[in-house]
């Protein structure tokens, strides 16, 4: 299915987006996470295209861009219009997760979009901080496992911590 991106200008100002293939995706999660992501020179991008925005002079700020059909990966894109840049990220995949969690334990169940099990690389994700000084703290992985033939992968954790569930199987 194509993607597509809604953005805001004012009204009459032209803009770019332009999106980037993250090819490290893992330098996200070290980086704080997707709640504390910023672009950094970290990040290994391979730019995939770009797309000039116009808006008419009405008083309609929003419009949406199609960015057509983008493979399995994690993305980055970015508008500049006016000297300012904002920026959001994506994640395209054909791997769902279902999770169930308790005090002492975490069930993940790992699907392809047909639902059928994947034994997809499964891992619990630290979410990057920021202190009360203003310093941040990157994410870290918590604990990783493989999922069995039945697509299921389950951790013990003991930690009250907010922890992010994230997965690869091939591309996704």
């Amino acid at each position: 299915d194509d993607i597509s991106l809604e953005y805001q200008l004012s009204p009459g100002s032209r803009g770019t987006l332009t999106l980037y293939r993250i090819l490290n995706p893992e330098k996200v999660i070290e980086l704080g996470g997707p709640q504390q992501f910023q672009n950094s020179d970290d990040l290994s991008l391979r730019q995939v295209n770009q797309y000039t925005i116009r808006k008419s002079n009405d008083d309609y700020y929003y419009g949406d861009v199609n960015l057509g059909r983008v493979g399995p990966g994690m993305y980055f894109a970015q508008l500049e219009s006016n000297g300012s840049k904002s920026a959001t990220l994506l994640v395209v995949s054909d791997l769902s997760l279902v999770t169930k969690s308790d005090e002492d334990t975490v069930l993940v169940y790992s699907t392809d979009k047909d639902g059928v099990a994947r034994k997809a690389k499964v891992y619990l994700v630290r979410q990057g901080v920021t202190n009360e000084d203003g310093t941040t703290r990157s994410g870290s992985i918590y604990a990783e496992g493989l999922a069995n033939d039945e697509g299921l992968t389950e951790f013990s954790k003991d930690t009250e911590e907010s922890l992010i569930v994230a997965a690869k199987f091939g591309d996704s």
